[in-house]
């Protein structure tokens, strides 16, 4: 029988942190690339799919993390004013912002 072993807490959030950087970075290229070329362009659609498999990997670890410590801090995959943590609340990007008033 193989011994299961789960990744630190601490692990967990260098991880998370991790994936939350290369997955920022997927979408600046996915602006940079999709200003340049078109928008239904062979490479923004690999781009999109590519973040997508990413946000899927930070999902799944983040509900290992809860499975193996359910008193984690809940923002170790999705940290604050994240694109996937705003979607979450509702709205695609956070809360749409409230025009001043002059």
């Amino acid at each position: 029988m193989v011994n299961k072993v789960h990744l630190a807490r601490d692990r967990h959030q260098k991880i998370g942190t991790a994936l939350y950087k290369m997955q920022n970075a997927l979408r600046e290229l996915q602006v940079e690339i999709g200003n340049t070329y078109s928008l239904n362009s062979k490479e923004i659609k690999l781009l999109a799919r590519a973040i997508s498999l990413m946000d899927q990997i930070r999902s799944e670890l983040e509900n290992r993390m809860f499975k193996e410590y359910p008193d984690a801090p809940p923002r170790t995959y999705y940290p604050e004013g994240s694109p996937q943590n705003s979607e979450r609340k509702g709205h695609l990007w956070g809360d749409p912002q409230t025009p001043q008033a002059s």
